[in-house]
């Protein structure tokens, strides 16, 4: 299991998050979605720092094995 964190999304795309953190989770990794078997938010808060909110995810993924 890896667990990254500082995952950025706007709040735009959070109305499917689920596919949004999926795609960006993938293209950190450079791994296809189907080669992640889990992806689940272990903490979600949001930056208003900026003129744009975004949602910031730490998450924990599991890989299928090679």
């Amino acid at each position: 299991m890896l667990r990254l964190s500082e995952i950025k999304i706007s709040l735009s795309a959070l109305e499917k998050e689920q596919a949004a953190l999926m795609d960006a989770v993938a293209e950190i990794l450079g791994l296809a979605s189907a080669d992640m078997t889990r992806v689940t938010v272990f903490k979600r808060s949001f930056d208003a720092r900026q003129a744009q909110v975004m949602a910031v995810y730490i998450v924990d993924v599991e890989v299928a094995p090679a």
